[in-house]
């Protein structure tokens, strides 16, 4: 009788703990958006600045950038 309660202790950890993963899900993708935006900016300043690649081609890079950003502040509030 005892392994059947603890079996069912297991299990309502488990759902209880999915559950809680399930609801996190739209929020898993926000964080990894700043690293990601603080990265495409100063790639895109770099490549602005050493003229590998037109300068209007960068600028587009900085605006996403800044857009990426944005989105994560968006999507937090």
């Amino acid at each position: 009788m005892k392994s059947n309660e603890n079996n069912a202790r297991a299990d309502s950890n488990f759902y209880a703990s999915g559950a809680l993963l399930l609801a996190l899900k739209p929020w898993a993708g926000v964080p990894e958006q700043f690293p990601y935006g603080i990265s495409v900016l100063i790639l895109n300043y770099v490549l602005f600045q050493s003229q590998l690649i037109p300068r209007w081609l960068s600028v587009w890079g900085l605006v996403g950038g800044v857009l990426i950003i944005a989105m994560g502040f968006l999507r937090m509030f």
